[in-house]
């Protein structure tokens, strides 16, 4: 799964951040960088400037004990209170607060 970035005056696409093997779920960008979180069990960190260069992958719900691809969802991205941090919400209701670059 990918998302696409649009100039919404040309209507032309400008970049397309691919990496994600689900649907991609969340999505939030800064000055700096773009966060995207998937139903893969990710979030995939990318660098504004060069929107198709992916700067890093978080694995934030790893299929450990038996986890289905299903509870793995992350569903929710929001910046946390520092520039660098950010909360992750999954389908199982899990949440996570990892710090990105």
């Amino acid at each position: 799964a990918s998302v696409r970035i649009w100039d919404v005056l040309s209507g032309r696409q400008v970049a397309q951040l691919a990496g994600h093997v689900e649907a991609v779920a969340g999505l939030q960008s800064d000055d700096r960088k773009i966060l995207t979180s998937a139903f893969d069990g990710t979030m995939r960190v990318w660098d504004w400037r060069n929107p198709s260069q992916c700067l890093g992958v978080v694995v934030v719900h790893p299929a450990a004990g038996g986890a289905s691809m299903h509870q793995r969802r992350c569903t929710r991205l929001s910046f946390g209170q520092e520039d660098d941090t950010v909360v992750i919400g999954c389908i199982d209701g899990s949440i996570y607060c990892v710090d990105v670059l």
